[in-house]
């Protein structure tokens, strides 16, 4: 430590013979400095700041009806934008700002002058919502003018892109349902020119050809069977009619009972008539009752006539009502047998078919096909239209996104260049600009300024030093030149003052001479 300390101590020495260098050098570097400060124009600031309000009463209302609108994230595009070429050039020719220049390659510096000098973002990183824009310029009133011009872009363009997305969207949308629409009308003309042609050929709701064939297979087995058992039956009822006689042992007419049951229906469709019209279906069956029975009885009478039984008429109620069942069977039989008759023609006629009907319903199956997936792309692209343009009008619908916090105004002051701090830093400046020239001086021009430096530099032994007498002569000299050295650095330090007290007018007077 006790070594560093002499060799700082022989270096300020070694500076000490330099010091009117260091003064002059001070004092120009300091000079020209201030100069330099005072010839900065003035830049005026101007700004303004926003807050985006993203909250709004539809949203809840909308959210499962309309498209998410994310408007930080059109924010944050919209601020890219704005600082690229176009719309700084756009900006320029709004305020002006481009008649200072003469040429493109002026143009072109000026817009890049615009981009350094503008600043926009978020001031407070804590709400996302709020967005600053500054810009500065010599001019306070151009300032004001580049901030209101933004600022404006910047509502526009944050609210136009999405408008502008969505009419793309819209456009897109009505374009391909033209086109979805021209190809549906296509298929159901084809559809309907392949039912024309093919008449008769359709697959029901029966289902394809063989579940058709099955199904007629399968009913004329049903009825086959079913006509086997009511022959069956008939035989039965043959065999039982020829055991029982027409005539009853107890007395009466064979007809009797009929009578009875006439009688008893036509007492029940009075009473029908008196609630109901006629063509309630109570009162036709009753109608259709009667008259079944009136023909039966017309049966047995002429059953007993053919017999010779003229004087006596049957009223044996058992052999009537198996005459009545057999009567049933044989309606049964016949409407049996014409189902047979048929349901064989139609098994014969798809059995005809079986090399054309199959490709018929599979080209019906493809026409279908085609029909319902350009039906449901319609019906997708129709339901996404709705949404847009319902998004849209939401859009249009909602309260005010942006809110002008601080408007631009014309600045009084000028925001930069912080002449003072500038001026304390050419002082400094200067003052190390001088203190180097000495330092460098020095180490070209070194000296010996004790014997341990020129023991250490000569390697020889330094056995001892003389020591120059201080006469008073020569105390008055250092004492002359130690005052010079501060009255120099006291009237720098002084000139800073007055620089720096008054640096207004200052300034403009070098900029008025410049």
């Amino acid at each position: 430590m006790h070594e560093l300390l002499q060799t700082v101590i022989a270096e300020l020495r070694g500076m000490w013979r330099f010091r009117w260098l260091a003064v002059a050098v001070a004092w120009g570097v300091c000079a020209v400095g201030w100069v330099v400060v005072y010839a900065l124009p003035d830049s005026y600031e101007s700004s303004a700041t926003i807050y985006v309000d993203t909250n709004s009463a539809l949203k809840p209302i909308l959210s499962n009806l309309t498209v998410e609108n994310d408007v930080l994230s059109r924010v944050e595009l919209v601020t890219t934008a704005m600082l690229g070429r176009p719309q700084l050039e756009k900006v320029a020719r709004q305020t002006n700002l481009h008649l200072r220049a003469k040429d493109q390659r002026e143009l072109d510096g000026v817009i890049a002058g615009m981009r350094n000098r503008i600043t926009l973002g978020t001031p407070d990183r804590r709400d996302p919502n709020l967005y600053e824009i500054s810009y500065l310029d010599v001019d306070p009133a151009m300032a004001q003018s580049v901030v209101s011009t933004l600022l404006n872009t910047f509502v526009e363009d944050s609210l136009g892109i999405n408008r502008l997305d969505t009419q793309m969207a819209q456009k897109f949308l009505r374009e391909e349902l033209k086109l979805l629409e021209a190809e549906l009308v296509t298929a159901e003309q084809r559809l309907a020119d392949f039912k024309r042609q093919n008449v008769g050929q359709m697959p029901g709701e029966g289902g394809d050809y063989f579940a058709r064939l099955q199904t007629e297979m399968q009913l004329l087995d049903k009825t086959r069977s079913d006509l086997r058992l009511a022959q069956r039956r008939k035989q039965e009822l043959n065999q039982q009619l020829r055991g029982e006689s027409p005539v009853n042992t107890t007395g009466g007419g064979v007809t009797a009972d009929i009578d009875n049951r006439i009688i008893e229906n036509e007492r029940r469709l009075e009473e029908l008539q008196l609630r109901y019209t006629d063509l309630h279906p109570d009162v036709i069956a009753t109608k259709e009752t009667i008259q079944q029975l009136r023909e039966l009885r017309e049966k047995a009478l002429a059953s007993l006539s053919g017999r010779g039984d003229v004087g006596v008429v049957s009223d044996n109620p058992v052999y009537q009502n198996i005459q009545i069942e057999l009567s049933s069977v044989n309606v049964e039989i016949a409407s049996l047998t014409e189902q047979e008759v048929n349901h064989s023609r139609r098994v014969q006629e798809l059995r005809d078919l079986i090399d054309v009907l199959p490709e018929v319903e599979a080209e019906l199956a493809r026409l279908n096909r085609d029909y319902d997936v350009k039906q449901a792309q319609y019906q997708s692209l129709l339901q996404r239209l709705e949404v847009a343009e319902l998004s849209e009008s939401a859009e249009r619908s909602e309260d005010v996104k942006f809110r002008v916090i601080d408007p631009p105004i014309k600045a009084d002051k000028p925001a930069a260049p912080n002449r003072p701090l500038l001026l304390a830093a050419v002082l400094l400046g200067g003052l190390a600009a001088g203190g180097g020239i000495a330092f460098l001086a020095n180490q070209l021009r070194p000296v010996f300024s004790d014997k341990r430096t020129l023991g250490q530099v000569t390697g020889f032994p330094v056995l001892g030093s003389i020591v120059a007498m201080r006469t008073e002569e020569r105390a008055r000299t250092h004492t002359r030149q130690l005052s010079s050295f501060a009255v120099a650095m006291i009237a720098l330090v002084a000139m800073f003052l007055l620089v720096f007290l008054f640096q207004g007018p200052a300034s403009q007077l070098v900029q008025k001479l410049i």
